[in-house]
């Protein structure tokens, strides 16, 4: 279990296939050949195995990259380098190869040998909490060539800020960044946390906040550690911003809810007729647009960086401008656009002087045209800097 969630070099290492083909078997005196042939016949790759080492592939049979070649345990590591390796020679030649599914790979073989190891003494877990783990471990990128980014090569950033770089660059017309993905252990997943105040929490608290001074970094309070650690309410449930400024519903209305009141019609239809029903029905009124700020309408982590930056920091700043005006913004792009749009339009707001489709014909620009929602991430109304 250790060797899985901190992702090391397993004892009794197993050696891994390296590339899809046929297998050929050579007996020898004190070791057995393997060699590998791809379909084609131009590449071969032979290994040499103990006689000791017990098989797990025959003579004919068609093997994988990734595949195991004796008994042992895969590192998941090396098991991410075999299948980037073999996808790369694959599409070497291809102007548009598809993505790369490795670590999805390497992150569904964790949770098996995980529930492998619980289930021997029948203990039955679910799979998401495993995956839960896992991403943490996976969710990081390598930078390898910086293109006109901000970023660094070699640079370890999260998915997220990576996407969010190149997203950018692309809408000014630059060149891109590119990357490799990189599985770390659960330590170093959590020193490697953007909250310096949650990794300082853990380990190396001396190392994490001179790290963090020398940087100028700016925690900025997304997730629960650093928020209990400095007495604020985590982000979640009534933390979070959509239900600071509830108010209490009276018995009457809820007895009209769930049906307790014998009398009243008149003044339950007009309460479910009026736009303001509901809410308060079901809990509070909000309050009104000009003190909504642009955090609640759960906007992508770039575009909202980019209106903070225009100094937008409420609806009402934000619908007062035109969809022009909007776009004049640095950054702020069409897509970035019909993202504001919808979000807004979900609750009968608009931009000034707009013109919008119904909100079915603006659903893709949330599921799938835009930008990835940050749906668990809020951006705070404050941060903590080193």
């Amino acid at each position: 279990m250790v060797e899985l969630f901190e992702a090391r070099k397993p004892k009794g290492q197993t050696k891994l296939i390296e590339m899809d083909g046929t297998v050929e078997i050579e007996d020898g005196d004190k070791a057995v050949k393997v060699t590998i042939v791809s379909a084609d016949g131009e590449n071969r790759k032979t290994y040499t195995v103990s006689r000791r080492q017990r098989l797990l592939v025959n003579e004919g049979q068609e093997v994988r990259a990734g595949d195991r070649l004796f008994e042992g345990s895969r590192d998941p590591k090396e098991l991410l380098e075999v299948l980037r390796n073999a996808h790369n020679e694959k599409y070497a030649e291809d102007p548009l190869p598809p993505p790369f599914t490795g670590m999805l790979q390497v992150s569904q073989y964790i949770v098996e040998e995980v529930q492998r190891v619980y289930k021997s003494q029948g203990v039955d877990i679910n799979d998401k909490h495993i995956e839960l783990i896992v991403r943490q471990m996976t969710k990081k990128v390598e930078v390898d060539s910086p293109g006109d980014t901000n970023l660094l090569p070699g640079q370890m950033v999260d998915k997220s800020v990576f996407r969010r770089e190149n997203e950018a660059v692309l809408e000014a017309g630059g060149e891109p960044a590119t990357m490799h993905e990189v599985i770390l252990g659960i330590t170093k997943a959590s020193l490697a946390t953007e909250s310096f105040l949650s990794a300082a929490s853990f380990q190396e608290t001396t190392k994490v906040l001179t790290d963090a001074a020398l940087e100028g970094k700016t925690d900025h309070l997304r997730g629960l550690k650093e928020n209990v650690i400095i007495g604020k309410l985590i982000p979640a449930a009534t933390g979070l911003k959509a239900y600071r400024n509830v108010e209490v519903a009276s018995t009457r209305q809820r007895d009209l809810l769930f049906g307790f009141a014998g009398e009243g019609d008149e003044f339950e239809s007009q309460l479910l007729g009026s736009e303001q029903g509901w809410p308060r029905l079901l809990g509070g009124v909000r309050h009104e647009e000009d003190d909504i700020p642009i955090d609640d309408l759960d906007l992508p982590t770039y575009i909202h960086s980019v209106l903070s930056r225009a100094e937008i920091e409420t609806v009402r700043e934000l619908t007062a401008r035109t969809p022009t005006e909007l776009l004049a913004v640095p950054g702020f792009g069409q897509k970035s656009l019909e993202e504001v749009r919808a979000r807004l339009l979900q609750r009968n707001w608009f931009l000034k002087d707009d013109v919008v489709e119904p909100l079915e014909d603006l659903e893709g620009a949330i599921e799938g045209d835009g930008p990835e929602p940050q749906s668990v991430e809020r951006q705070s109304e404050e941060g903590v800097e080193a």
